[in-house]
């Protein structure tokens, strides 16, 4: 199985545990993200096999899953229901003091999680909170 075209699917053609890297899925972070039928399945290449919000959750679960103690999100609620997006903020929440999380955000929702909250306007960096 080779990579897809990273502009087309940020996936490989696989299972979901082939696109966890060689890592294992963290049973919390599954839970959280509601994965719904996408352990089962397989994953192609397909533009459509996929849709953008099952996409956000193989990314958070990669992320999400690995050991390290630090972890950089990129719009992490971006195409998530409300519902996973509220429970996402919950347990990035909860990981306070246990590892360090960075995200990069357009919106407000983890502002009340955040021990440090930084913003770019006309090109200069200011720290807010």
């Amino acid at each position: 199985m080779r990579p897809t075209s990273p502009t087309r699917c940020p996936s490989l053609r696989g299972d979901l545990a082939y696109n966890l890297l060689g890592g294992a899925a963290d049973p919390e972070v599954a839970r959280v993200l509601d994965l719904g039928d996408l352990p089962g399945r397989a994953i192609t290449d397909q533009p459509l096999n996929l849709s953008l919000g099952e996409r956000q959750k193989l990314g958070l679960l990669r992320a999400l899953s690995r050991p390290e103690p630090a972890v950089l999100l990129d719009e992490p609620l971006a195409n998530l229901d409300a519902a996973t997006s509220a429970r996402l903020c919950d347990y990035l929440a909860h990981l306070r003091g246990r590892r360090t999380v960075v995200a990069i955000m357009h919106s407000g929702e983890l502002d009340a999680a955040a021990d440090r909250i930084y913003e770019i306007c006309d090109g200069r960096l200011t720290r807010v909170k």
